[in-house]
């Protein structure tokens, strides 16, 4: 017998459970911005660029794409859950101690490029303490993947929650013990929560697997993955090339700003978190054409979910922001207002993208994502020195429609050649 995924399972029946399991990491991520923020103040900046950092490192340094390929493989096939978590443990050790080695060297030469000092900088005290986030954070995505696949979605809500949960523990600790937060502090904290969920993820694959045969992986089976490592890691670069640029525009405390925008920005989009993972499994799965057929409404879900939160925030964000998060982040307003359209348009490309995903990663993704990729940076070049951080909140929505219009007409194709019997480009 082996790992069988609940292929009975519904659309409707995962959504409800990713729903329950969403709301409450949801409500810890938040949590865990306005805590940390007001913690850190000033400092914030360098938090998000040291997070950010670690995603990154995840994302270049997983080239045989097992993050986004283990959703899709297992899905397929339920034991190649063992191999592929065998593949997981190297691959983490492997990127852990590449950065332990490579992150002084790089830091320094970040150093001599520019006169002023950016967040990148501050990394140098850290650069052990990256290392072992990057290697916490790989075997967390790795593994949660791996559950994705067996659409084991309540353990896929527990890793999640456990991440945020430890973090939101540890601060409010510090936030009640009345004792000044390093950033020291506050980014141990934040590793220590994804090593508690990459140890459950490790602990949920173990005993799934546990005397059960282990099917093989060829290289053959490989080839969706290594598209997917190309396809997501422009992806990711799409979505945070802005901190860097803005950090090295304007310096890490505007990037403060425009970090706090985003968070607030992506937390009106967060149905996203929820509905993405769901039509990822079951386009991997493959089960007929009933996920086809919901798509429509997943959009319009995600659409009017955001622009509600957009008009509300619109309404009542200027007064809650020094509420919430201090008068040293009023400017973070106008930033955030520019970047919900956006998030409206990446909302709904979550759903396409994912799903399109589940197919394999065809290669015209690439196009959709280099294309996205280009606009951001062309137009963050050219207008974060004339508006500031505004100016990167407009390059982010503008690259969103134009990621979302080139998905939305790779998307329509497919379901023309689904329709004529062709194979999806």
């Amino acid at each position: 017998m082996t790992w069988q995924p609940a292929r009975s399972a519904s659309i409707r029946s995962g959504l409800a459970t990713g729903l329950a399991g969403q709301v409450l990491w949801l409500s810890l991520t938040m949590a865990n911005a306005v805590l940390v923020i007001r913690l850190l103040g000033r400092q914030v900046g360098v938090y998000y660029l040291f997070t950010t950092t670690t995603s990154l490192l995840c994302f270049l340094m997983d080239p045989l794409g097992l993050k986004w390929s283990a959703t899709y493989l297992v899905g397929r096939r339920p034991g190649r859950a063992r191999r592929l978590l065998a593949a997981t443990l190297l691959a983490c050790a492997t990127c852990g101690l590449a950065v332990l080695v490579a992150g002084p060297h790089v830091v320094r030469w970040i150093a001599r490029l520019k006169a002023s000092p950016d967040a990148t900088i501050t990394f140098d005290g850290h650069v052990g303490l990256l290392a072992v986030a990057t290697f916490f954070n790989l075997m967390y995505l790795m593994t949660n993947a791996i559950i994705l696949g067996g659409q084991t979605y309540a353990a896929y809500n527990v890793q999640q929650v456990e991440s945020a949960g430890v973090l939101t523990l540890g601060l409010l600790g510090i936030h009640l013990a009345r004792v000044p937060a390093t950033l020291r502090a506050v980014l141990l904290l934040w590793t220590a929560g994804l090593g508690v969920a990459a140890v459950t993820g490790l602990i949920v694959i173990l005993r799934r697997a546990r005397g059960r045969p282990s099917e093989p992986i060829g290289l053959a089976d490989m080839a969706p993955g290594i598209r997917a490592y190309a396809i997501n890691s422009l992806s990711f670069l799409h979505q945070r090339v802005d901190f860097y640029m803005v950090s090295w525009l304007l310096g890490a405390a505007r990037l403060g700003i425009y970090g706090t925008a985003v968070t607030m920005a992506e937390g009106m989009g967060r149905i996203t978190a929820i509905v993405g993972p769901v039509v990822y499994s079951k386009s991997s799965a493959d089960e007929g054409h009933e996920l086809p057929r919901r798509i429509p409404g997943l959009l319009a879900l995600v659409a009017l979910s955001t622009m509600g939160l957009g008009l509300l925030f619109a309404a009542i964000g200027r007064i809650l922001i020094p509420i919430v998060f201090g008068r040293d982040f009023v400017d973070a307003f106008v930033p955030t207002l520019a970047l919900i359209p956006g998030v409206l348009f990446m909302g709904m490309t979550s759903v396409l993208n994912n799903f399109m995903s589940g197919k394999g990663y065809p290669p015209v993704l690439l196009v959709a994502n280099l294309t996205a990729l280009l606009v951001n940076v062309t137009l963050n070049a050219l207008l974060i020195t004339r508006l500031g951080v505004v100016g990167a909140s407009v390059s982010s929505s503008v690259s969103y429609l134009c990621w979302f219009i080139v998905l939305k007409t790779v998307y329509d194709r497919h379901l023309r050649n689904a329709r004529d019997g062709s194979p999806a480009g």
